[in-house]
Parts: structure tokens; sequence; C-alpha cells
């Protein structure tokens, strides 16, 4: 069977039931997004490129629960590990299942002239962040589930790469840099803490202007912080071996031992004490070594001052091979805090019609001022 590149599109790309978002059909046998035959080939946009082969490949979770998804033909399992965990953390119900309209930024009115005036983010060192307990949180919490699953490994390779990951948690020299956003767009405790002004952003939107950087709602609950990592450690451990076995690491024999997908899911994971934030986080992860490698340059560092200390952060308009859209920069309300003045109401709109932005609605707070 082979599939145009028009085939491949099937209605809201998603399967519920697998929790497969994909141009793909559902790997899953016999499911009706799927198709019938174990194998399919794609027909290439390139004239001349043979059609590539996919296989459907089946995969063992550590209580030995099967889940499935494509492999292909070209590139070994590694550049498939975060599509692959996210299908199935959405099928088990351990990821962020909702969906929200816009996710706000709340700031200062300095912030918020700042922000429309340069028509871009500020994404700060994750390593200066108030709570140091954020600092370790994650990376401890997926240390221990390696911990355990390398008491239960025999394989002399499986347990030098655990040994490694082990290593690597520790001293990482990533850079992580983050913007924070909330899912609730009139939060007295957020108001309380950064300011009097919520921006509005339609999470498409701002995944398209600050490409180079991904956005995903933070897990508070540690029961499915445990999951997530089990699941992302034990799929690398498998999707390792079959990529052994099959000798297709000879170009990147090294591609397992990196250690950006831990990282990048530390990042997303928080203490429940924090829950009533309803945080969406904007990370950019940074390891220089292998930029340097790709021939891509890293964001450049940057400075500001804040309550008597030196942040470094980067611009979401220049995260690594970024190309900036100069139309790209959009935001889909304003939300005006408790007591704020007519007059500030009027600035900002007067603001966002010199800005090109009139269209943007500006709400005010239904909190009481005085609460």
């Amino acid at each position: 069977m082979i599939l145009s590149q028009k085939q491949m599109i099937f209605p809201d790309l998603k399967c519920k039931e697998h929790g497969i978002y994909d141009v793909m059909p559902c790997p899953w046998p016999n499911c009706k997004n799927g198709i019938p035959k174990a194998q399919f080939q794609i027909e290439s946009i390139v004239e001349g490129v043979d059609p590539e082969t996919y296989t459907r490949q089946h995969w063992k979770s550590v209580s030995g629960e099967e889940y499935y998804s494509w492999n292909g033909t070209r590139l070994p399992n590694w550049f498939n590990v975060a599509k692959v965990v996210s299908n199935e953390a959405r099928r088990l119900k351990i990821s962020y299942q909702g969906r929200v309209d816009s996710i706000y930024h709340y700031t200062t009115v300095e912030g918020f002239f700042g922000i429309l005036e340069s028509e871009q983010l500020w994404l700060s060192d994750y390593s200066y962040l108030n709570d140091t307990r954020e600092l370790s949180h994650g990376t401890d919490l997926v240390a221990e589930v390696i911990r355990e699953l390398l008491q239960n490994e025999d394989r002399e390779s499986v347990i030098n790469l655990f040994e490694h990951w082990l290593s690597k948690l520790t001293t990482t020299i990533h850079r992580v840099c983050i913007a924070s956003f909330s899912s609730e767009s009139d939060s007295l405790s957020q108001w309380r803490a950064y300011g009097q002004i919520a921006i509005g952003f339609k999470p498409r939107d701002l995944g398209i202007h600050a490409y180079g950087a991904q956005l995903e709602p933070v897990e508070y609950r540690k029961s499915n912080q445990r999951s997530l990592a089990q699941l992302y450690a034990n799929h690398m451990r498998e999707a390792y071996l079959a990529d052994i076995s099959n000798n297709r690491l000879e170009r990147i024999s090294d591609a397992y031992h990196q250690i950006d997908h831990f990282v990048r899911l530390s990042a997303y994971f928080k203490d429940a004490s924090f829950s009533s934030e309803q945080e969406f986080r904007l990370a950019y992860i940074e390891d220089s070594k292998v930029m340097q490698s790709l021939g891509v340059n890293c964001a450049t560092k940057r400075f500001r001052l804040s309550r008597g200390h030196i942040i470094p952060y980067v611009t979401s308009t220049e995260l690594g091979m970024h190309m900036r859209n100069e139309n790209s920069f959009r935001i889909s309300e304003i939300i005006l805090g408790p007591g704020t003045s007519q007059l500030l109401e009027r600035g900002v709109k007067e603001f966002l019609a010199e800005k090109k932005m009139d269209d943007v609605e500006v709400k005010r707070s239904n909190v009481p001022y005085r609460t």
C-alpha cells in the first residue's frame, strides 16, 4: 500500500481512543482510524526519491502492556521518541487532556509596555527562579525513576546507558529559559504576585511566534510525573535496544546518551503546592555543545535587572534557528487587574490602537478590589 501526501491527512489528525496525534494513520491494529495492513509506504514529495516504508512497531511498557507506533526505514527510532511517548501519555491519560482558548501572562504596566513595544517575550534562565525547589524537583524525580529501572536491569549495555543518564542529570550543561503563563484569566494570586495586566495569547499563535521553544502545561500531580518519567525512560531503553539490534546508530552512535528528553520533561514538573497557578510554560532548552556541532548559533544571552538581581534571559525572537516573522506576534485580549484606573484603561487602548492592535479586546477583572 502506498499513501500519497494527501491521503496522510486524517480528520482532526487524531485517534482519540489511542491518543494518536499524527498525520499518519493510527498504528494500533484493528483501529477504525488506522489501516488493516501492518506495513505501508508514503510517496516522497521529492521527484525521483523512492517511497519510504513504514512498519507497525509494538512496544512493551514496564507493566508488560503493549502499545504501537510506525517505524520508518530511514531514521532510527530515537527521532520518534517524543512523539511516541506523547501519544501513549495521552492514551493513558497521564498528560494534560484539556484545551484552552487563551493563556495569560501576568505582568506590570512596565512589562506590558515593553512586550508590546518590542513584540517579543523574555524567557528567563530557569536556574534564577524564585523558588529553589523548582530547580531540582523534576530532575530528582526522573533520576529516582531511572534508579528503580536500573535495579531490575541485567543487560550491560542498558546498565551503562542508565548510569550515563544519571551522571549527566546531576551535571547537566543545558540552558533552560522559560516564560510563564496561566490558563486563569482573572486570578487573585496572580494579580498579587505579578502585576496589574494579563496579556492573553492563543496557544497556537504563541507557538508560531516563539518557534524554537516548546509550550506545554505544567504537571503538578506527582503520580503523573512519575508515570511520565517511567514511560519516557522505558521507551528510550526499548527504542535503544531496537536500534542497536538493527544497526541503526552507526551515524549517531551517542544519540541515546543525550538527556535532552529528560531535561525537557523535568522543565514542566512542579510541586503540587503551586497547582493553583494553572501554569503553562514556554521553555527554550539548549545544549551549547550540540548546537555548535550542528553549526547552529545559540540564542543570545541577555541580562535584565529584577529586585536587586541580575537575571540572564533570551528573547522569543532569537531562539536557535528561529527566522523572525514580522507578523507573528499576536495577542488575543488584555485583562486589567482589580483596582486599576480608567486612565490606565484609556492608555492601554490608545497604545493598542497605535500598534495596530485596536481589535484586541480590553476587559476588567471581576475580582473585588478589597479582596
